[in-house]
């Protein structure tokens, strides 16, 4: 993930990623944001208040089965 991130021209100091495979943004951030804790990363990366940035990048899955959301957060250096 970091060499990806890195490979888009950010240069991260911190640096974490939530992804998931559902129809709808809707139903993604649903998925991250009702984990329950302690079992909860994507929550906590979410909320987190040392990741400052965001990208977000959306692809259609195969054959019409939905979308892949992708959330990668960082601080800059």
């Amino acid at each position: 993930m970091k060499e990806r991130i890195i490979r888009q021209g950010y240069d991260p100091v911190r640096w974490s990623e939530c992804w998931a495979w559902y129809g709808t943004p809707e139903m993604a951030v649903a998925m991250w944001m009702d984990e329950v804790p302690p079992n909860d990363p994507h929550r906590r990366t979410i909320l987190s208040t040392w990741l400052t940035e965001v990208g977000v990048g959306v692809v259609p899955a195969a054959e019409g089965r939905g979308y892949y959301f992708i959330a990668d957060f960082g601080a800059p250096r």
